[in-house]
């Protein structure tokens, strides 16, 4: 048959407003013995028909419910979800990829879910109006092919003991499964699992014969199979996203998700961590704070939930996470070092590798213009003018700058500096380098604090670590300071998770003042990749001797899942840096070094926009060095 379209022709993704893989199931949604006919097509409008004889087609429309989107796949089912005897439809779709929302700005991508309750007499009540964000394209294209990212959903008889049906959804690279929950009348998620691509949904049935019914779905390269867990089902939901932050000498603070429903939350310590954990506290709000602590101390925190409506109140221990426990990190001294920018020393090793503008404040009221981390323990900020003579007064206005130990800076502290005429020598020094495109190809965009003199244009005054070859120098035509560095012909960089250093020596500017080769002759700059197509590992093999495996040419965000080759998961690793590489120690979530072999890790991520991008999957190998 030919089906009109009821909704808004969509003419960034649908111009034809074509058909491509709709979703049908059947039912008899009346309950009177005749199968109705249920599609969902690709722009998300579902449609019902009945069987009606006397219509010229055989069928007749008796139901619309109109939306905009995309839906390609198995994305329609039909279960008894509220357990009333009649069947039920759940459905999803992605939003429009390159639509505006009612900001008129560009909206987030997300999976749509609906779940239509049958009231008799073909009407439906929605249920479950939900979004589930983090959405790969429905095709990816890899050369002149295109690829589908399997996704579904499927009406599975009860998993978890009630009478109704389940819903699960499998929106890759997610797994999801539902149940209705009679006090809110509605699809509420129960279970979670991280890998998922499964093209027609899940299966079920009591293969062991135990009197529970196990589900199995495509996770990744295996299918999976999973059964309820009395004593999980029956225990208060563990904790999520601890953060252990070390104060000072006798503070450390803890803070993590809350818990829907808990009476209060435990607090354990332990000496190393594999503990043995003791009980030091507890807390009716998801926070506190360890005044028992030394300096010196290395310790390691858990925290578990309470809820007395379930058999088993207390929940099982959360990820630990450590802590060691020194002096609250603060700025120490300000230098002025000319053209409105001041470098900052720290009392700790800086682990923040990215930093805004406003993590540094002048006078409690000037903003910088850039703040950049340019050694471990020293900061450079800029104005883009310079400041008025005088005195002035540093301090740290933000949380997100902390130390190489989680530590949170000091932002009750400042320090003091001046600002003074320029009495002091002539100094020659590099302010930044960049990596950009010319007509050539790729090359090196470098700032001096002055303008160069003409022996800087020998590129033999010039190196490039850790590799790299430079085939010219010359100069900026816009920017008297700046010169051009070209790369020899056919050099290209990758993102290895390391900076790339630029040092410059033997050259002068145009008073004839050399280059300061204390601290001003070398500048480094990590990026990152727009995209995780070419994500590599580095050793590969690895032997445990290595001590550490580095996943490269990451994008400015990434999360790394490492399973074994059946999918059991072992490691997650993240990195928000900007460096486009993240460090592996090559242990599990416990702690435990793993064996040798192969595993697989699947990367997802954000560029430097922030925009999501697809990810990828690959492997690695382990081994060991006997």
């Amino acid at each position: 048959g030919r089906m009109a379209n009821n909704s808004p022709l969509d003419p960034f993704n649908n111009p034809g407003n074509s058909y491509v893989e709709p979703s049908n199931v059947h039912a008899d949604l009346q309950g009177n013995g005749v199968q109705d006919f249920i599609t969902l097509d690709n722009d998300a409008d579902l449609i019902i028909f009945a069987r009606d004889a006397s219509d010229p087609t055989g069928f007749r429309t008796v139901y619309i419910d109109s939306n905009s989107g995309q839906a390609i796949g198995s994305l329609v089912t039909v279960g008894d979800f509220d357990g009333d005897g009649k069947p039920d439809i759940a459905f999803a779709w992605q939003s429009t990829y390159g639509t505006e929302d009612t900001l008129g700005e560009y909206a987030v991508n997300y999976w749509n879910v609906k779940v239509l309750r049958n009231l008799g007499g073909f009407k439906f009540q929605t249920i479950t109006f939900d979004h589930f964000y983090y959405t790969k394209p429905f095709l990816s294209q890899s050369g002149s092919s295109f690829i589908p990212y399997s996704s579904s959903v499927s009406a599975i008889h009860t998993v978890t003991g009630r009478s109704g049906d389940d819903l699960t959804l499998s929106l890759f690279p997610n797994f999801y499964l539902l149940e209705f929950d009679t006090a809110s009348r509605a699809m509420q998620p129960i279970w979670y699992y991280p890998v998922s691509a499964s093209p027609n949904g899940a299966i079920a049935y009591d293969f062991d014969g135990n009197g529970k019914r196990e589900f199995g779905f495509v996770a990744g390269d295996s299918l999976r199979f999973f059964e309820q867990d009395d004593n999980y089902a029956t225990q208060t939901p563990a904790v999520g996203g601890l953060n252990v932050s070390p104060r000072d000498t006798d503070r450390v603070d803890l803070d993590w998700g809350q818990v829907a429903g808990i009476v209060f939350y435990n607090i354990y310590r332990a000496p190393a961590f594999q503990g043995p954990y003791n009980l030091i506290g507890t807390s009716t709000t998801p926070n506190y704070t360890d005044s028992t602590v030394s300096n010196g101390d290395t310790l390691f925190y858990s925290v578990t939930a309470d809820d007395p409506n379930y058999a088993i109140p207390e929940s099982q221990l959360c990820y630990p996470q450590g802590a060691f426990v020194h002096p609250m990190p603060r700025l120490t001294r300000v230098d002025s070092i000319g053209h409105g920018s001041l470098r900052i020393a720290t009392s700790q090793i800086i682990r923040t590798n990215a930093l805004t503008g406003g993590a540094i404040l002048v006078d409690d009221s000037l903003t910088p213009s850039s703040t950049n981390v340019a050694e471990d323990s020293a900061i450079v900020i800029s104005f883009g003018r310079p400041l008025s003579i005088g005195a002035h007064f540093a301090r740290v206005h933000s949380f997100e700058l902390r130390d190489a130990f989680n530590s949170p800076f000091d932002t009750m502290h400042s320090v003091a500096f001046d600002v003074t005429p320029d009495t002091l020598p002539d100094r020659f020094y590099i302010v930044r380098w960049t990596f950009e495109t010319g007509e050539s190809g790729q090359r090196i965009h470098v700032i001096f604090n002055e303008q160069p003199a003409d022996d800087a244009l020998d590129v033999s005054h010039y190196t490039l670590s850790p590799y790299g070859r430079l085939a010219r120098v010359y100069r900026d035509s816009a920017n008297v300071d700046a010169l051009y560095i070209d790369l020899a012909p056919g050099t290209s960089f990758v993102a290895l998770g390391v900076p790339f250093v630029l040092c410059v020596s033997n050259i002068t500017n145009v008073r004839n003042t050399p280059l300061d080769m204390s601290e001003g002759d070398c500048a480094g700059v990590s990026f990152t990749e727009p995209t995780l197509d070419n994500v590599m590992v580095y050793p590969n093999p690895a032997k445990h001797s290595d001590g550490q495996i580095t996943f490269a040419r990451l994008t400015a965000q990434a999360d790394i899942n490492i399973y074994t080759l059946n999918m059991r998961f072992i490691r997650h690793v993240s990195t928000t840096a900007r460096q486009g590489g993240a460090i592996w120690d090559m242990r599990d979530d416990r702690g435990k070094i793993i064996p040798s072999g192969m595993y697989l890790y699947y990367v997802t991520g954000k560029n430097d926009a922030g925009d999501a991008v697809q990810g990828k999957a690959a492997k690695l190998v382990i081994i060991g060095d006997e």
